[in-house]
């Protein structure tokens, strides 16, 4: 642990050393400044971004100001990288000469140097003062500065061949806060976090944050950045202190007690006659605390606190005289007093269980005698240290170009952030029309950056509930127009057709939906099995409602498997507050007919529900792990009642793996709950199994298991063509196993119209053979490069693009000056006489963005030169032509026009 005072302070370095107190070569550093982290290059942990919204974001949000900053970095205690080296030197050199000292010392006493070292305050106790800011020149050593015979393996021992090596560490924080002073201004700041308790590890690292206006983070930038960009100053318009209090040993301090213990006694039984007009009884009881309190006021006793030659604090001294009082409690109340009961008259038992009671010896058992003890008392105490400064972050003369990673300048208005912002309100009478919901598509279309046609759409589904919603793409370009489309739904009912598309620039849409007054009564088969007992359901549904002139009218419907859900619907034109009436009729598939009883209803909804039969009821599921080769799996499952003349015959049909089917017969003689079935499975290669009819009995779930063939996988990906130089290109593939007399073949076309990846999939015999062959033929203008035929057992084949001769030229437009030339038109002629390939183009350029090319495809043997000619259209309607030239190159700078001279002609000289 650091012992306290400091064991040296270093002007120069501005750093306050504190030493061990046991390795006396073990150093504490603490400066008095706060630093900026450094990173592990030597680079200020430090960035200050100073930002813009863009006109968007503040339409938006009114509350948004126009832009702002935000600045965050690191602080941390700890020396300056370039003093440690210099404060190492220093410290090794006071270590060596004090090794050397000690070494010397115990050679003289026939020591060895491990079983002896230095007393902790050696170097302050002796009486001989050191040079004034020399800690290197120590006192002369005496007998009472070293401490002998201590065990030589113990982790303190100095080392016996050699000085030890300087160890440096961090005091022992026990609490630390930290405060950044950052300017208070409203105009500057708007949000920090600039305090916070700190790790107490290490040198206490914090990180702070600090939100900036715009005049904030103009002011910093400025201050930190020349207008070059160069770096300004090594100052940051920031303070920073840490308020620390870590633990420290302090010197011992002498406690010289002097009592006549019979005096003491004596006058501590007459404060004891006195105390609270208790009565004079021997065995009257007092705490001994008072008693001992009475008696050192009294000055009873004589107590002398020497603190050495340390010019302590106050407090400290008040805290080792409080050490000393119960040091001088501890001592006498042994002598003087004994443990005791407590009193009858306290009647409160925690406080019984809580105290402590003593009462004085009878004279007759104490051996009175003079005390004359001197003690030694070592303390710890929490020392208390506030290092504070003006940050420094060493920015002058730091090139631009570094200076960007600590200070950046952020535009948020870009145009690849604005949104079209389109908000969707649909208006209809939904308490009072059945409506189920209203479907609104919107398409919205544009050029994309990289001339792309993009498309983006969107639906909207709207109810009572749900009446408005918010599309906010990105914007295509700076397209804000889009189209839309309207269809509604009543409740029961499929969705109507959509409305006509209609074109629309306004953020705000507005969709109105007439009222129409009608019954929309969904009937919806409940619990019917149409699958193996009930054929169909007849449904008559009426309404009426003479109050308002809505004569009865009865509308017979039909549910069956495929078909389990209809509608009601008939147009009032008033409120629809009667009830509905319907009548079920249940056909079975037996040929049976159940009829209903006729019911009425307020509901919106109508469930139909079968009545109980007597069923038998099987499941059927397919188990493959292979599914997909499976074509179809056909049960043909049987039931025989001969007494009642009475049989079913049904064919099921699965296809996917897990599925099921469920099959149940309507019993005319529930003991007769026997069946058969048979399942016939066809695979994709044309290849099946017949199980033949098994018999079965009673209700169970029976799985039909499939085994798949194996199978060849192919993905072909074309992703990787260049459809422009060569726009059409086909892939022959081929698979043969001459064993099992298997040979496929397949050809695959792509085009800008078909590039996406194509699978090739094949039943194959013998899953170990993977290898197939393939062969590309690339179709390009100049003619068709066939390549040779590859084997390869790749799952997935990429096309690779094929090189296709052509003559190319991108054209830049940043030297013309489009003011004064607002068009310039680019005439290119090829001439290509041997293979009869000659072509003419024009380009315009109206824009210093525009980046046109010119791109033809040629034979091998053509020329790539093309012959160019500018004419710039003037502002003033003017046209200059420039004369042809010959380009052969692949970029080509287009320069600005140049007006002709102005020829002024000077008169005539008379003679």
């Amino acid at each position: 642990m650091l012992k306290v005072p400091a064991f040296q302070y270093y002007e120069d370095l501005r750093v306050t050393v504190y030493q061990d107190d046991t390795e006396w070569w073990k150093f504490y550093l603490l400066p008095d400044y706060v630093s900026i982290r450094k990173d592990i290059n030597g680079d200020p942990v430090f960035l200050l971004v100073k930002y813009a919204f863009g006109d968007q974001d503040r339409e938006e949000n009114e509350d948004l100001p126009r832009g702002g900053g935000l600045m965050a970095f690191d602080i941390e205690l700890t020396v300056q990288e370039s003093d440690e080296p210099d404060l190492r030197d220093r410290l090794q050199s006071y270590v060596d000469r004090e090794w050397n000292r000690l070494k010397s010392f115990a050679d003289a006493a026939n020591h060895d140097i491990e079983s002896l070292t230095l007393n902790s305050w050696h170097n302050r106790t002796n009486g001989v003062p050191r040079p004034a800011g020399d800690p290197t020149t120590p006192p002369s050593l005496t007998i009472d500065d070293v401490s002998l015979g201590l065990n030589p393996d113990r982790p303190t021992a100095p080392p016996g061949d050699a000085p030890p090596q300087i160890q440096l560490s961090y005091p022992e924080f026990t609490e630390g806060t930290f405060t950044v002073l950052a300017p208070q201004s409203d105009g500057l700041v708007t949000h920090s976090i600039t305090e916070g308790p700190l790790s107490l590890t290490g040198p206490n690292t914090a990180a702070v944050m600090i939100e900036l206006t715009e005049a904030g983070a103009t002011f910093m930038q400025q201050t930190l950045v020349e207008t070059s960009g160069v770096g300004a100053t090594n100052l940051v318009p920031l303070g920073a202190r840490m308020d620390l209090k870590f633990k420290a040993r302090i010197p011992p301090a002498s406690l010289h007690v002097k009592a006549d213990t019979r005096s003491v006694y004596k006058a501590m039984e007459s404060i004891d006659h006195d105390y609270d007009d208790y009565a004079c009884r021997e065995d009257d009881i007092a705490h001994y605390e008072t008693m001992m309190e009475a008696a050192i006021e009294s000055k009873l006793i004589d107590v002398t606190l020497d603190t050495g030659e340390l010019d302590l604090e106050s407090d400290l001294v008040e805290e080792l005289m409080g050490i000393s009082m119960e040091l001088i409690r501890d001592l006498l109340s042994e002598e003087l007093f004994e443990e005791t009961d407590p009193p009858d008259d306290v009647d409160d038992d925690l406080l019984k269980e809580k105290t402590d009671y003593y009462i004085m010896k009878q004279e007759e058992r104490i051996s009175f005698k003079t005390m004359n003890t001197k003690i030694e008392i070592n303390s710890i105490i929490e020392a208390e240290k506030h290092p504070q400064g003006t940050m420094q972050a060493f920015f002058a003369g730091v090139p631009k170009s570094k200076m960007n990673q600590f200070v950046r300048v952020v535009n948020l208005d870009d145009d690849f952030f604005k949104t079209l912002g389109l908000t969707v309100n649909c208006f209809a009478d939904w308490e009072n029309d059945p409506i189920a919901f209203v479907e609104v598509q919107i398409q919205y279309d544009g050029r994309n950056e990289q001339g792309q046609i993009e498309q983006k759409q969107e639906t909207f589904t709207f109810d009572k509930d749900t009446t408005s919603g918010e599309w906010d793409p990105s914007l295509i370009g700076k397209q804000r127009g889009y189209k839309y489309r309207w269809r509604l739904a009543y409740t029961g009912q499929e969705a109507g057709e959509f409305s006509r598309w209609e074109k629309e620039r306004s953020p705000m849409l507005n969709i109105t939906v007439p009222s129409s007054g009608r019954i929309n009564l969904p009937i919806i088969a409940g619990n019917v099995d149409f699958q193996q007992t009930v054929q169909q359901v007849q449904i008559a549904v009426s309404y009426e409602d003479r109050s308002d002139d809505v004569a009865s009218q009865t509308e017979n419907f039909v549910l069956m498997a495929g078909q389990l859900e209809q509608t009601y619907s008939r147009d009032l034109f008033t409120d629809w507050d009667k009830e509905i009436t319907y009548k079920p009729t249940f056909i079975l598939k037996d040929g049976q007919v159940i009829e209903g009883d006729e019911q009425s209803t307020d509901e919106r909804s109508l469930l139909i529900n079968a009545p109980l039969f007597d069923k038998l009821d099987v499941n059927f599921v397919l188990v493959a792990s292979q599914a997909a080769d499976i074509a179809q799996v056909l049960i043909d499952v049987r039931y025989d009642d001969d007494a009642n003349d009475y049989h079913v015959d049904e064919v099921l049909r699965l296809k996917d793996a897990n599925e099921f089917k469920s099959w149940s017969v309507v019993l005319q003689d529930r003991d007769n709950r026997n069946f058969r079935y048979k399942a016939v499975i066809t695979f994709n290669d044309g290849t099946m199994t017949d199980t033949g009819f098994i018999e079965m009995e009673g209700d169970q779930t029976i799985p039909i298991k499939g085994n798949a063939p194996p199978r060849l996988n192919v993905t072909v990906m074309p992703s990787v063509i260049d459809f422009g130089t060569t726009p059409l290109v086909t892939c022959d593939l081929r698979y043969r196993d001459p064993d099992n007399a298997i040979d496929a073949r397949k050809t695959l076309f792509f085009d800008t119209n078909n590039k996406a990846p194509v699978p090739w999939t094949l039943p194959i015999s013998d899953s170990s053979r993977q290898t197939y062959s393939y062969d590309v033929d690339y179709h390009a203008l100049s003619g068709t490069i066939d390549r040779e035929e590859i084997e390869t057992d790749d799952g997935v084949l990429v096309i690779k693009r094929a090189i296709v001769p052509e003559v190319k030229c991108i054209f830049t437009c940043t030297q013309i000056n489009f003011t004064d030339t607002p068009v310039v038109e680019l005439q290119i002629e090829y001439t290509d006489p041997v293979n009869g390939n000659d072509m003419s183009d024009t380009l315009i350029v109206s824009s210093v963005a525009d980046n046109p090319v010119f791109q033809h495809m040629v034979q091998e043997d053509s020329p790539r030169e093309f012959t160019l000619t500018r004419i710039y259209h003037l502002a003033d309607g003017q046209v200059h032509q420039d004369d042809p030239q010959v380009i052969n190159r692949k970029r080509y700078v287009i320069p600005r026009h140049m007006p002709d001279p102005v020829v002024v002609e000077e008169p005539d000289t008379p003679e």
